[in-house]
């Protein structure tokens, strides 16, 4: 019973951060969470304030929801090169917060699925949780 609770809470909180975007902004979400469901493996599912972040070990997804895209910060341990990329910060010796932006469906690709395949590992892997 708690859980279930737990997962309305959750599901509602999230849905609240989409209330003010356009509809195929939650659409985006929804294609991501799915993709990495399928592609990586277990994973929870936190929303905060302003965003949701996906964690395994670690965040090795944060997922920020604009009114008519998704800002996505992937965690790795360098940066990419990708048109998609908004932005790179290194708030560490071995991290890098690679920022991308998405806002059609087909840019969740099989590239994407490369770079949170690569986050997930990393962040699992320096937290001592095991893979898959």
């Amino acid at each position: 019973m708690e859980e279930l609770c737990y997962n309305r809470l959750m599901e509602q909180a999230i849905k609240t951060l989409f209330e003010t975007k356009e509809p195929q902004v939650y659409a985006l979400y929804e294609q991501l969470i799915e993709m990495v469901r399928h592609a990586i493996g277990v994973f929870e599912i936190h929303p905060k304030k302003s965003s949701i972040h996906l964690h395994h070990g670690a965040d090795f997804l944060g997922i920020h929801p604009k009114k008519k895209w998704l800002d996505i910060n992937i965690v790795l341990d360098h940066p990419l090169e990708d048109p998609r990329l908004v932005h790179t910060d290194q708030p560490s010796k071995n991290r890098y917060h690679n920022y991308l932006r998405l806002s059609d469906p087909e840019e969740i690709d099989a590239r994407l699925v490369e770079y949170l395949r690569d986050s997930y590992a990393l962040m699992s892997m320096r937290n001592g949780v095991n893979v898959g």
